[in-house]
């Protein structure tokens, strides 16, 4: 298949493209590159010599942003591992070491959820990259995660699962998906309403279209 000079400009400006909308990361230089590459091929005709080259300048580019991708991936990944390993240091100081009402038995219990809701937004994250790259770094995060949530969220008694503990459930369902978060908050709004007696916008409205059915 040979490359022509309208598929060289339609690459590059795809690339500047994902760039701009967030779906690849911002990097300077490959931003930079693009741009002069883009300003040559639309100012002058290239043989097919010529054409060649561009498409390895290109090449160069993406590798560029690959590698700035991954890098930042790593970070993530780094940061997660530290994240879990302070977690399940905060829970054994949580459950063991500090007397309850103690300040920092719940400072701890506050951060315990907090960082239970993130897990969950982590665990979102990850389940959806490793469905795409079926990374192993990726399962293996994911394993590390499982017990902390499995053990923060189940009632466990003679090794044998016998509830769930309801208010870290809705923390970590929470960070994981958005819609519980919704949810969660116009059911809020809904007993703020009923407390300070404001009538629902919506039902009035069906009284009254009931009521003008009624005349009709």
């Amino acid at each position: 298949m040979y490359t022509t000079q309208d598929m060289l400009i339609e690459e590059i400006i795809q690339i500047r493209t994902e760039i701009e909308n967030g779906v690849k990361p911002y990097n300077l230089k490959a931003i930079r590159r693009c741009e002069k590459i883009e300003r040559e091929l639309n100012s002058k005709e290239f043989d097919a010599r010529s054409l060649i080259k561009e498409k390895y300048k290109i090449l160069k580019i993406k590798k560029i942003i690959d590698s700035a991708e991954k890098r930042q991936n790593n970070k993530i990944i780094t940061l997660s591992i530290y994240l879990i390993l302070g977690f399940e240091l905060m829970l054994i100081f949580y459950k063991f070491a500090s007397p309850a009402n103690n300040f920092l038995y719940n400072l701890f219990f506050f951060m315990s959820l907090a960082v239970l809701g993130y897990l969950g937004a982590l665990t979102h994250l990850y389940t959806k990259v490793f469905r795409a790259t079926n990374s192993f770094e990726l399962r293996a995060l994911l394993a590390l995660i499982f017990p902390i949530i499995f053990l923060n969220i189940c009632k466990i008694e003679n090794e044998q699962i016998t509830g769930v503990y309801l208010v870290n459930l809705i923390i970590f369902i929470g960070g994981y998906n958005t819609e519980v978060i919704f949810g969660v908050l116009n059911k809020l709004v809904d007993m703020a309403k009923k407390a300070v007696n404001i009538p629902d916008k919506d039902a009035g409205i069906g009284l009254r279209s009931h009521s003008c059915n009624e005349l009709i």
